[in-house]
């Protein structure tokens, strides 16, 4: 794919998500993955006229640097091109157990507390074709069943809000490819180089692969096998009652 014209597939997708006259937030923690997607919408809405998107970042504060990162992601968000940006601060407890799916809870909880709050009906999500092969490999460890192994949908509702993933069909090395293409700037999350969490050491195998490309393309179908499967069990299920 050239760089370039992952801009014109991204239109392609987009056109199947009513959100052409309504204002839109996205989730922008900084990284490659957020910026990309912030920087494909905000073209987007400016060539239909569209309100701008506004750019969320939750601060987990687990970190040194993440109130710096989380500046960074508001303030390069306004440099894009965005008229209001936000911090989402979680006022975390006691944390025990897996500190990464707490702060993913708290995450969603707080990105749709705000969107309510604020009239704002659909929240972008930047995740891709990798975090869906990386979800899947998670969820294989842990014996989930058909349900857990389904592929993430590209719509969605949580809370009240619609959830949007743009970005499902495009790989990590396609976004990469487009953010250099940009000359786009992003921080890189240190945690996603720690072994210690399950996801990055399902990264890096799939990195380690003779063709990493081809291994991600084949689990993502799987999981949209198990998303068939599901539902067509939910359906004789459904019929039965």
């Amino acid at each position: 794919m050239q760089e370039a014209g992952l801009e014109s597939l991204f239109q392609d997708v987009i056109k199947g998500f009513a959100i052409h006259n309504n204002k839109v937030a996205v989730a922008v923690s900084g990284g490659i993955d957020s910026i990309t997607l912030l920087h494909l919408i905000i073209n987007w809405t400016k060539k239909r006229q569209c309100p701008l998107p506004i750019a969320l970042r939750v601060n987990h504060a687990l970190r040194p640097e993440s109130q710096e990162e989380a500046e960074f992601a508001v303030s390069y968000a306004r440099e894009l091109g965005v008229e209001e940006s936000f911090i989402l601060n979680w006022e975390k407890q006691n944390i025990k157990g897996n500190v990464q799916s707490q702060a993913r809870k708290a995450r969603y909880k707080l990105l749709t507390k705000w969107c309510k709050s604020n009239n704002v009906k659909h929240l972008l999500i930047a995740h891709h074709k990798d975090d869906q092969a990386e979800t899947f490999l998670l969820r294989l460890e842990r014996g989930s069943g058909i349900d857990g192994l389904s592929s993430m949908d590209c719509k969605s509702f949580l809370n009240g809000v619609c959830i949007i993933r743009l970005l499902l069909s495009f790989s990590r090395s396609e976004i990469e490819k487009y953010a250099n293409f940009h000359c786009l700037k992003w921080v890189e999350d240190r945690s996603n180089q720690d072994l210690k969490y399950r996801r990055t050491l399902y990264r890096n195998l799939l990195k380690v692969s003779d063709n990493q490309e081809t291994l991600t393309e084949r689990i993502c179908l799987t999981a949209l096998h198990m998303k068939t499967a599901a539902k067509s069990v939910d359906a004789l299920h459904t019929s039965r009652i």
